[in-house]
């Protein structure tokens, strides 16, 4: 656990992403009485907002309060996977493997774009109801409150993204398959009746909790609707389908070594020296997590993040098989092949890290530098903060980060981060709003240019007809309200 601490450390200043920006310009604003859904339109579920929230208030409203609160929220990841290890680990080694591939690997292997996703933090709801779906080895079968429990947790993933409902469902049919086929006491609908209505029971607590919140704020009406348009819109296909494969081949090429200790799970399973219910559950986890990263059509590299904790825990499977089966030579040439995998894989980058860290400190700016993203965006966001006035307002059709690193909110309540996938009625809610709002200054990047040209030429015109450029770069254009 020290161990993992010390990685998460180096990575506190680690700077945000354009993700965890917008969550954070949206979470300054609920800090400041703006509701969720109904001021601030978003397709995320509404815990990693909270999540944000939850951060800022404790420890700061910055990227360091953030990763601290993440590391926090993967040290109880990392905890609980190695306490709950010994049911099905008989190993130290392998027990400590688990969450050092779990959290430590991740923490070695990121950077900006990955760390505070939502697919990061799956992996505690999402093991949780699993682990109490299943049952120890020493009852035939699990109590009910180990059952609602499991509801729970599968509910609070749904929470954080509601793709990962599937997923969770998955693991339940596995584990009830599990249940029926170690032959439970009385008829197969009875025990179908006592494994469904405790985690049926236990699922809708957290559902109900964010029901009455969100209609407390007025925003269940909203909320509900931005669950249809998720599930209903699919990504930019095209742009998605060219990202597949370095997303796949960053996933692989990081956690390389979890991949081969998880390889030798999957020989221990075919050859039957090990086929419990965390072996099971974990497999199936695998496959219902990479089938829906490949339906979200995004593939962004984070996505896979998601099957990273039941690769880890196959990985410590393969460990424990390594050290019970293997000949000795042969645990040193794995041991060799993973230190080596590790050096190839991500000794470059986390000693850049370390570097940085004992040259800079916990210097922000120091690091932004080194993230391409943010050095863009800082340009724009000093000419920002030298134009805009104490009162103005500004809608930024482009990175979020640009209004992070100013601590401006955006003009209207839709954001632009993702308008290549607008619909029709977006762009015409987007233009009502910025024709009733009228901010002070527009910023339209490079890349949104064809799109608003082709989706809205209205807000094309009203920029050529009530605004004047002020300011061209590669980057986009800022455009300020004239007279």
């Amino acid at each position: 656990m020290v161990g993992i601490a010390a990685v998460a450390f180096v990575n506190l200043p680690t700077p945000f992403h354009g993700d965890q920006a917008l969550w954070m310009v949206y979470t300054r604003q609920i800090d400041h009485g703006a509701a969720l859904y109904s001021d601030l339109w978003d397709t995320k579920q509404p815990l990693i907002f909270y999540f944000f929230l939850m951060a800022g208030r404790l420890f700061g409203f910055d990227e360091v309060g953030v990763h601290i609160l993440e590391a926090l929220w993967l040290l109880g990841t990392a905890a609980v996977l190695f306490v709950t290890s010994r049911w099905y680990l008989r190993s130290m080694w392998a027990r400590l493997a688990v969450p050092a591939l779990a959290v430590g690997l991740y923490y070695i292997a990121t950077g900006p774009l990955h760390q505070t996703q939502v697919e990061a933090l799956s992996g505690l709801p999402i093991f949780l109801a699993m682990w109490f779906a299943l049952s120890p080895p020493d009852a035939p079968e699990p109590t009910r409150w180990r059952r609602t429990w499991a509801g729970f947790f599968g509910s609070v993933a749904v929470l954080f993204k509601i793709s990962f409902g599937p997923i969770v469902a998955a693991i339940w049919l596995a584990a009830l398959v599990i249940e029926l086929s170690r032959g439970s006491r009385g008829s197969r609908g009875r025990a179908l009746g006592e494994f469904l209505i405790p985690i049926v029971a236990g699922a809708i607590v957290p559902i109900a909790i964010a029901a009455a919140y969100l209609s407390s704020i007025g925003s269940l009406d909203e909320a509900w609707a931005i669950a249809l348009y998720v599930i209903s819109v699919p990504g930019e296909l095209a742009a998605a389908s060219r990202r597949v494969q370095g997303s796949t081949l960053w996933f692989a090429r990081k956690f390389a070594v979890v991949g081969e200790l998880a390889a030798v799970a999957a020989v221990g399973f075919i050859t039957k020296w090990r086929r419990g219910p965390m072996v099971i559950a974990s497999l199936v986890w695998v496959v219902a997590g990479f089938i829906t990263i490949i339906l979200q059509n995004w593939w962004w590299q984070y996505h896979y993040l998601v099957i990273l904790t039941p690769l880890a825990i196959l990985a410590g499977v393969g460990v424990d098989l390594l050290i019970e089966r293997a000949p000795r030579w042969l645990q040193l040439a794995f041991l060799g092949l993973a230190l080596v995998t590790l050096a190839w894989s991500n000794g470059a980058a986390f000693a850049a890290d370390v570097t940085r860290m004992a040259q800079h400190g916990f210097d922000p700016v120091v690091w932004g530098e080194s993230y391409t993203p943010w050095a863009k965006a800082k340009p724009e966001a000093d000419f920002l903060e030298e134009r805009l006035q104490d009162e103005g307002s500004v809608y930024v059709f482009g990175d979020p980060l640009i209004l992070h690193l100013t601590g401006n909110p955006y003009a209207i309540s839709i954001h632009s981060w993702g308008a290549e996938v607008w619909t029709h009625d977006l762009w015409a809610e987007a233009y009502s709003q910025l024709v009733e709002t009228i901010p002070d200054m527009i910023y339209v990047s490079t890349f949104y240019v064809p799109y608003i040209s082709e989706h809205s030429p209205e807000i094309e015109q009203m920029l050529l007809e009530r605004y004047v450029n002020q300011r061209s770069t590669a980057e986009g254009t800022w455009y300020v309200l004239s007279g």
